[in-house]
């Protein structure tokens, strides 16, 4: 790794303004989050922030401005498209399936990540699901941790309000997580 990759922001967003009709809802805002660090996002109601996470996240496209994920412009790119490079996104009120734990939760959001294929198999096999490979396991591992899941990641039907994940995010919160493409 060179020293400039090394300091590349995993995620940026250079002059990013939305407008709806007349409102500009975000105004040439600029972001850089660099490795391994965690970035606040905090402002009043109204103030663009889940509007400007929509941009990051890819499920709204800016009037002005880019979004990089590694240094590579995602602007265009797709939500699925930035899940397959790491991205995830949690939104304010977030849906469990019943009967998985939270451990479970993370890993189909990983392979919903990284092998959307496998799911559609683990859902529809006798088996469920399969056991996952070293490489999974160990990237599940590492987002649990990161996200300080590990004392409820065996829980089943922990409930969404409450709980350790979320009491750990500030009300109404909305994560952004990005965890580079395995090579």
């Amino acid at each position: 790794m060179t020293p400039a990759q090394n300091t590349l922001p995993v995620l940026e967003a250079k002059g990013v303004t939305v407008k709806f009709g007349g409102l500009t809802a975000v105004n040439d805002v600029s972001i850089a989050v660099p490795a391994g660090k965690i970035v606040g996002l905090i402002g009043p109601n109204g103030a663009g922030k889940s509007t400007l996470f929509s941009v990051l996240s890819g499920l709204r496209r800016p009037n002005a401005g880019q979004v990089f994920i590694g240094g590579g412009d995602v602007t265009k790119a797709a939500p699925q498209q930035r899940a397959g490079l790491g991205m995830a996104r949690t939104f304010q009120h977030p849906e469990l399936f019943s009967g998985l734990t939270v451990r479970d939760h993370v890993t189909l959001a990983y392979r919903i990540a990284r092998t959307s294929r496998r799911v559609w198999t683990d859902m529809w096999t006798a088996g469920g699901f399969r056991r996952p490979s070293q490489v999974e396991t160990e990237r599940v591992d590492l987002i649990i941790n990161n996200l300080n899941l590990s004392a409820i990641q065996h829980l089943k039907d922990v409930p969404v309000s409450g709980n350790a994940f979320t009491a750990s995010l500030p009300a109404n919160s909305i994560t952004l997580y990005v965890v580079p493409a395995a090579k």
